[in-house]
């Protein structure tokens, strides 16, 4: 599933991401400054709308993009680690993961969702310390199933 190419191909778009290569080309990076709050929503907007659409490859390009412009930003390492899990580069997203465990330190859903790849990756040891730190931080009890089956379907009690 994709985006129409209206949406894809919109002059909108193509303006943002003109804007977003030029600031890459000129300073090997982007400068936090060097985009509108609207560029950055625009971009959000449409990283998530392509999530949705399971076009996650196009996702995770966004998603990326904008852990650069906007790094303390937790939505965007949510977007572009969940973009690059249901690629099942799962390797690969425990960056995202971790950053957004420090930027959202409270939060259990990062250390589950890197408990998850972790343990797709074959290390159980190191999934169960990251689904152990997501079970003390899961404060209001909405990740307990999930993290009793999670523990379950890896032998653990």
């Amino acid at each position: 599933m994709s985006l129409s190419k209206e949406i894809l191909h919109s002059e909108e778009l193509s303006t943002v991401l003109s804007r977003l290569q030029k600031g890459i080309e000129a300073n090997g990076g982007l400068l936090p400054d060097q985009f509108s709050e609207e560029d950055l929503t625009f971009l959000y907007e449409l990283g998530y709308n392509l999530y949705q659409a399971e076009d996650f490859v196009q996702a995770a390009d966004i998603f990326q993009r904008l852990t650069v412009a906007r790094p303390f930003e937790a939505k965007h390492w949510q977007g572009f680690a969940s973009s690059l899990f249901m690629q099942k580069r799962y390797e690969e997203a425990l960056v995202p993961w971790s950053m957004w465990c420090l930027i959202d330190n409270t939060n259990p859903i990062p250390h589950f969702h890197a408990a998850e790849s972790l343990f797709s990756l074959g290390q159980k040891e190191e999934g169960l310390k990251a689904l152990q730190a997501a079970e003390n931080r899961d404060r209001s009890g909405s990740l307990k199933g999930k993290i009793d089956a999670l523990r379950t379907a890896w032998g653990q009690p």
